[in-house]
């Protein structure tokens, strides 16, 4: 339908079915000589895209503003639980951002922390997580329950939200799979007291299909050499360790150090993006945030109760329930409330470095060489 043969003004019930009705909606008025069933509530809900309409009674209606924009057939999910505050959410992000030249690609959990949804600290106790149990007196496996449960639930949600977005055609979304490889110029060098040393540096560049399918693979035989049933305890059991350090083996074998998965994200077109963020009930930045951060808390801890009590003794480094669901608030107030401040600072960074021996083979006229030599990734 287009809006520009939408008018304004009063309009009689019989003009509206004729106007806007479908085929079977017009049969029925004609031989009923009003609506029948909710042949009304239908067709009211398909004007209202187009337009804002009231019923005034007596069988007259009062169209008061015509969309310069069509909303969305999906706009009502859009206005559904959480997605009523992260979409609104993405769309003032994305336009205030817009730049065709330089498009946001991030995982879905920087998405999350960009539009509020959790703050800076998630990444930082996600992937600290020992550092932060010696820190702040929590259980690992209490704060491995948490973030196997909470990024599952954020990436679930900003996944789906996307793809609302995709279906609206709002946006333009590119699954994007990155890998990071080791690379070495081959040249050796050599100090004045015999120290061996080659410049090592990692290329990240969008991962060819090739070596998706490698990594595919390197995951299969990590998931076995592990033990691995399920894809959670990969990350969150005590089999990560063993996984982790599996997977980097196998993907060492052609000098991959990861390949990890972002979301490139567009506007299709700006002003339209702009428009349907102006057609939520709300859209002030800071409400938006507030609400967010105490639904999305909320379900957490609904979750994380329901969990303890189906299985009680699952959770024997909590000694009752009420421990386990203090552990919950104290992490949810760290990691998602929007002003709580940045624990930089009291949480001690993992070091993210590899050391590099330089094995050589000594010549025959018997000179010493010192092999102590390493390079480092800093």
């Amino acid at each position: 339908m287009e809006t520009k043969n939408i008018r304004t003004g009063e309009v009689a019930e019989q003009e509206l079915v004729h106007l806007f009705g479908s085929v079977a909606q017009k049969k029925s008025y004609k031989d009923n000589g009003h609506f029948v069933g909710s042949n009304k509530q239908t067709l009211l809900k398909n004007i209202s895209k187009y337009c804002k309409i009231e019923d005034c009674g007596r069988r007259i209606y009062r169209i008061t503003e015509v969309y310069r924009y069509s909303l969305p057939p999906n706009f009502t999910k859009m206005n559904k639980s959480l997605y009523r505050y992260i979409i609104p959410l993405l769309l003032s992000y994305l336009t205030d951002v817009h730049d065709e030249n330089n498009k946001p690609d991030m995982g879905l959990c920087i998405w999350a922390r960009e539009i509020g949804m959790v703050n800076r600290n998630f990444n930082l106790i996600r992937y600290n997580k020992q550092s932060t149990s010696q820190s702040v007196g929590l259980p690992v496996t209490v704060i491995n329950d948490f973030f196997d449960k909470s990024e599952s639930m954020a990436g679930w949600y900003m996944d789906n939200a996307f793809s609302y977005l995709k279906s609206a055609g709002l946006i333009i979304c590119n699954i994007i799979y990155h890998a990071s490889k080791e690379i070495s110029d081959g040249r050796i060098k050599i100090d004045e007291d015999c120290n061996v040393y080659t410049e090592i540096s990692l290329d990240s560049h969008r991962a060819s299909e090739e070596e998706t399918m490698y990594y595919s693979q390197c995951v299969a035989a990590a998931d076995t050499l592990a033990g691995i049933k399920n894809s959670k305890e990969r990350y969150y059991s005590k089999k990560s360790g063993r996984f982790n350090s599996a997977l980097k083996k196998e993907l060492y074998k052609e000098k991959i150090k990861c390949i990890y998965k972002t979301y490139e994200i567009s506007c299709t077109d700006i002003e339209k993006c702009r428009f349907i963020l102006g057609q939520f009930v709300e859209n002030s930045h800071d409400i938006l945030t507030s609400r967010l951060n105490k639904e999305f808390t909320a379900m957490v801890m609904e979750n994380a109760g329901k969990r303890f009590d189906a299985d009680p003794g699952k959770y024997k480094c909590c000694k009752c329930r009420d421990d386990y669901m203090m552990y919950f608030g104290w992490l949810c107030e760290m990691v998602i409330d929007k002003n709580t401040e940045y624990l930089g600072n009291r949480i001690k960074k993992k070091k993210f470095e590899d050391g590099y021996s330089l094995h050589v083979t000594p010549e025959r006229n018997g000179k010493q060489w010192n092999l102590t030599g390493s390079r480092k990734r800093q």
